[in-house]
């Protein structure tokens, strides 16, 4: 029996992968880093430290001071805009009322407490971000934390995200995973790599749930 769902946050509840992208690139510019966007982006999923090798062999200062100008852009950029993927909060409004809700993510928390409304993040029983993992996606290890945390088993769970690191961590698991399309990877891909239904959009995810396609 389903009680409980356990969501990515970027490319699923908020659509600022490319805001981070573009912050990356806008440090490397004032910083004259040779930053190659193609190669970033295959890691745009990763946690910020697993990213640090693409600017060379910085020191920790200098990483520091990277990360702190990437931080003022992608604020600076995120205050601009409306990042919330259309219908995110709704979607998580009514699955709280049947199930527990869990968040899962490779950024920084401080993203999150920044930039998603309080009402929404209230929604969540647990969180887990980069800073608390010793070992992120693709590891399951983050997925058996959180399990724990809820003390739900993980045929009890399903996970829901945007990309192939996503998969992995589920499979890896053995928790049903729902591969949503509107992040960093390709419904295509999502398959391939393995997700157990592979959807267009957060409502579709509602869809499958309430009518009982949940993997079991």
């Amino acid at each position: 029996m389903l009680k409980g769902i356990l969501f990515d946050y970027n490319g699923i509840l908020v659509d600022d992968l490319k805001l981070h992208l573009d912050a990356y690139m806008s440090v490397a510019r004032d910083l004259h880093y040779a930053l190659d966007p193609d190669r970033l982006w295959g890691y745009i999923s990763a946690t910020p430290d697993e990213k640090r090798f693409l600017f060379g062999d910085v020191s920790d200062a200098q990483w520091r001071s990277i990360r702190q100008l990437k931080d003022t852009y992608y604020y600076r950029m995120a205050a601009s805009r409306d990042i919330l993927i259309p219908g995110a909060v709704e979607v998580l409004k009514t699955l709280a009322r049947t199930y527990v809700l869990a968040l899962i993510s490779n950024t920084s928390r401080s993203y999150f407490e920044t930039c998603f409304p309080k009402d929404a993040a209230a929604l969540f029983s647990e969180t887990l971000f980069s800073e608390d993992m010793e070992t992120p996606k693709p590891s399951p290890e983050p997925l058996f934390h959180i399990l724990k945390r809820l003390k739900l088993r993980t045929d009890e769970v399903c996970y829901v995200g945007d990309a192939v690191s996503d998969v992995q961590m589920a499979r890896a698991a053995g928790v049903t995973m729902f591969g949503v399309a509107t992040g960093h990877h390709s419904a295509d891909e999502l398959a391939r790599a393995g997700a157990d239904r592979v959807v267009a959009t957060l409502a579709e995810v509602v869809q499958a749930i309430q009518n009982g396609v949940n993997g079991g």
